[in-house]
């Protein structure tokens, strides 16, 4: 009769078997309700993968009908035997409103009911039948004898080698963090780079951008200011030399985002240029830089100056993002290797330019890797990962946590083949940054939650709207009956009535909408995505979002209707996702037709608007053409008759929002923190609200919007972004 396979399922210091209805947790013998052992079991077959609800549902009940309660009953339950904490998880995580993921890595092992594996310090026992043999007795010469005991002997003493040299050969542990100091308390957002032992360098990017230092025992932070020749943009930090006494420092960007990289003294002087660049990093002696540039070349060149020389041509691009990511080019202690991000994964190549390929192909492919450095010592490397990638925000990526690779070599003792996880639960890990004892890391760890307010005129004061949730990219129907908004930071897209009421869910991830807009006639909400970096279409009673210009690989963002709704208005990157440049433009898509044209004039210009009564676009300007908050950001409009631009006004702006009569512009200005209003016509731009004291959230870092009485609304970030010194137990 032929046996029916089952699986014994091991995980932590928990094991499960299929053909039982309970489980072991520390030699302890746990019975489980049975539907909720068919959950766990088809959660325990799918790890790491975000099952739906009505997937569970259909495992643990069939056809039978039941309700949600039913599901949330049963987790809770499972989690109360697995000593798993739902505020941070270790094994079943919830993804609001979708479903549940197992997010610890299991061993599966499939065995026979009836006949299960040998069990060691479980406790059980299995049923053994005796043979009997009969042996006659044995008439052996004394030789034979001797010969019998050597043999005997040998096969022990290799048993016993065998298991020396399995035990000398058995994984090191793995590191754990045993504990955080936070550095940082201002909220600011910002991101460390390096440290001299006693500072920790960092990008901070409010009230402004700009370069500063902190204690790393904690305390209040410090502006540097970096004396350079050209002082056009602002100075973005690069890294910090392995002896503390120099930065290297990027500034004035041309229209690929290379930028002048200069090594400067930690104190912000003296200053001396090195190459055009993207991205850098010290060698261990110091005595070199590597730098790479946005078409893909890896150079090196000596940190006092010199000739330069081509290590590399590192693989395309294939996303780009918002911002200064940076190549995150790291240099291995060693000296032996350079690693870097591509595509939000990880490549290495050697130091002497060859063996160029990616790393950790094979792990988590449906993750990200980015953003890595190893320890001083050169025994772990340690990078960012996550369950979902923001491609284009610099403020936070959901799920993100860190992990470690392991890269010791001692003696007998094997490595760690998978990465091992450093963190976990709702704090989100970013900017892993080694420090001088091997011992401690700096990061970034940020808790997200924001509040949606709007400004009353009458008491001059932000109050919440829609309950204060925590919502970013709210637009309004053309009536004003209806509302669509993203909900932070799970990016979700909703539709509702004004009061809040009738929620409908319009997305589901991987997609994360951005700015959405609905249509002229109240049946469609356009968005843009990242993945790709594209627009797209959703009927407001729900359905798959389409895309409506699939045929073009350039990068598209910012769509928003004509007011006749037969046309689209976007910014974008022109050329082929393999050789765009950065220089982005303005285009109109014909519904109807399909038509693309470009603005006239319209080099360097995003973050388009149609006024409402069609005469006018709005447009954000920069040297550059993309939004980076290092460089000058200016607000132009162009008159659709005329065919004309005219500048408005210069500095940092930011989210240019017409007002319904069309004569007046919105706009965030972030040099100086106020949110004003200018004429379409031109002429001394009117300040509506003080933000001094505000803290702006959203995806960017920031989001301003008007509701349909042009009363403006606001993201006030309310959750922490702070800089942290975490502590590695290393065994």
């Amino acid at each position: 009769m032929a046996e029916h396979k089952s699986s014994v399922f091991r995980f932590s210091d928990v094991e499960v078997r299929e053909s039982e209805l309970h489980l072991r947790r520390n030699g302890d013998v746990f019975t489980v309700e049975p539907k909720a052992f068919r959950v766990l079991v088809f959660l325990l077959r799918n790890p790491g993968r975000l099952i739906p609800k009505n997937e569970l549902l259909d495992a643990g009940w069939g056809d039978t009908a039941v309700t949600e309660n039913s599901l949330t009953r049963n987790i809770a339950l499972l989690r109360r035997l697995l000593n798993d904490d739902p505020r941070a998880p270790r094994y079943i995580e919830t993804v609001s409103t979708v479903g549940y993921r197992f997010i610890w890595p299991v061993e599966v092992i499939e065995s026979s009911d009836g006949k299960p594996e040998a069990e060691t310090g479980s406790g059980a026992e299995v049923p053994v039948t005796p043979v009997i043999v009969p042996v006659e007795p044995l008439r052996a010469s004394a030789q034979g004898s001797r010969k019998l005991w050597l043999i005997l002997g040998a096969i022990a003493i290799v048993a016993t080698i065998a298991l020396v040299i399995a035990y000398l050969r058995r994984p090191l542990p793995g590191p754990r963090v045993t504990n955080y100091g936070q550095i940082t308390l201002d909220g600011k957002l910002k991101f460390p780079v390096g440290t001299d032992g006693n500072r920790v360098y960092m990008n901070v990017w409010s009230p402004h951008p700009a370069i500063a230092q902190v204690p790393i025992s904690g305390g209040q932070a410090s502006q540097i200011d970096v004396n350079l020749p050209n002082r056009e943009g602002s100075p973005h930090l690069v890294g910090v030399s392995p002896d503390g006494s120099s930065l290297l420092v990027l500034n004035n960007e041309d229209a690929n985002g290379d930028g002048d990289l200069s090594v400067v003294g930690s104190q912000g002087y003296p200053a001396r240029y090195l190459a055009k660049s993207f991205d850098a990093a010290w060698s261990p002696d110091g005595k070199f830089v590597v730098y790479s540039t946005f078409r893909g070349e890896l150079f090196v060149i000596p940190s006092e100056g010199g000739e330069t020389h081509l290590l590399a041509n590192l693989p395309r691009r294939v996303t780009t993002r918002s911002g200064r990511a940076g190549d995150q080019l790291q240099w291995s202690p060693d000296g032996r290797t350079i690693r870097f991000d591509r595509d939000y994964a990880i490549w290495e190549v050697s130091s002497k330019g060859t063996n160029l390929h990616q790393i950790l192909t094979g792990w988590r492919p449906s993750s990200f890797r980015c953003c890595g450095h190893w320890t001083a010592d050169g025994e772990f490397y340690i990078f960012v990962s996550g369950t979902r990638l923001l491609e284009n925000g610099p403020t936070f990526t959901p799920g993100a946590q860190l992990w470690a690779i392991d890269e010791r070599h001692e003696g007998w003792r094997s490595r760690i083949s998978q990465p091992i996880q450093l963190t976990s639960g709702p704090t989100l890990w970013d900017e892993p940054v080694s420090t001088r004892d091997p011992k401690r890391i700096i990061a970034r760890g940020v808790n997200i939650r924001g509040e949606l307010v709007r400004y009353d005129s009458d008491s001059k004061q932000l109050q919440p709207f829609l309950g204060g949730i925590s919502a970013d990219f709210v637009s309004f129907s053309h009536g004003g009956k209806s509302v669509a908004y993203v909900s932070s930071p799970d990016g979700i897209l909703w539709r509702a009535n004004l009061d809040g009421s009738g929620q409908v869910q319009l997305t589901s991830p991987p997609f994360y909408p951005k700015l959405p807009r609905w249509s002229p006639d109240g049946t469609q909400i356009l968005f843009m995505d990242n993945s790709p970096e594209a627009m797209y279409v959703v009927p407001v009673q729900g359905g798959t979002p389409q895309r409506i210009l699939p045929d073009d690989n350039g990068s598209q963002f910012d769509p928003n209707w004509s007011p006749d709704g037969k046309s689209v208005v976007f910014a974008s990157f022109p050329g082929t996702s393999s050789g765009r440049t950065r220089a982005s433009e303005l285009r109109i898509l014909d519904l109807a037709s399909h038509k693309v044209t470009t603005v006239s004039g319209s080099q360097g210009m995003w973050s388009v608007r149609w006024s409402p009564d069609g005469r006018y676009l709005a447009a954000l300007t920069s040297p550059i053409g993309v939004a980076v908050l290092t460089s000058p950001i200016g607000l132009a409009v162009f008159d659709v008759e005329s065919q004309r631009w005219r500048e408005l006004d210069k500095g940092i702006a930011g989210y240019p929002t017409f007002s319904r009569d069309s004569r007046s512009i919105y706009y965030l200005q972030l040099t100086q923190r106020r949110l004003l209003r200018i004429p379409v016509s031109g002429g001394q731009p009117e300040q509506v609200i003080d933000l001094k004291d505000f803290r702006l959230g959203g995806w960017w870092g920031f989001w301003m919007g008007l509701d349909p009485t042009d009363a403006p609304l606001l993201l006030r970030d309310e959750g922490t972004n702070e800089i942290y010194t975490l502590t590695l137990d290393r065994p």
